[in-house]
C-alpha cells in the first residue's frame, strides 16, 4: 500500500433481504401506453418492441412456473465476502 493512502478500516454492515417477483420486474418494463407527440420517431415502436418481450418473458416465467413453482424463487447463493 502506497504511503498516502489513508488505512482501511472493515466494518460490520447489516444485511437486508430484498425480494421481488416477476410480476413486479416484469410489470415496471411495461411501456406507456401513450407516446407524446414530441418524442423521437423511433420511440413508439422501440417501447411496443420492450412491451412485446416483456409479454414473452411473463409468458415463459409461467410456463416455467407450471413445470416447477420453486425453480425461479430459489435464493442466490450470499455474495461472496471477499
Amino acid at each position: 500500500m502506497p504511503e498516502n493512502d489513508p488505512p482501511v478500516k472493515m466494518v460490520s454492515v447489516k444485511q437486508y433481504d430484498v425480494n421481488f417477483t416477476w410480476d413486479q420486474i416484469l410489470g415496471s418494463l411495461e411501456a406507456p401506453s401513450a407516446v407524446s407527440a414530441t418524442a423521437h420517431p423511433e420511440l413508439p415502436a422501440l417501447l411496443s418492441k420492450v412491451s412485446d418481450l416483456v409479454s414473452q418473458l411473463k409468458d415463459t416465467v409461467t410456463q416455467v412456473n407450471q413445470i416447477d413453482p420453486t425453480v425461479l424463487k430459489k435464493a442466490a447463493p450470499p455474495a461472496s465476502s471477499a
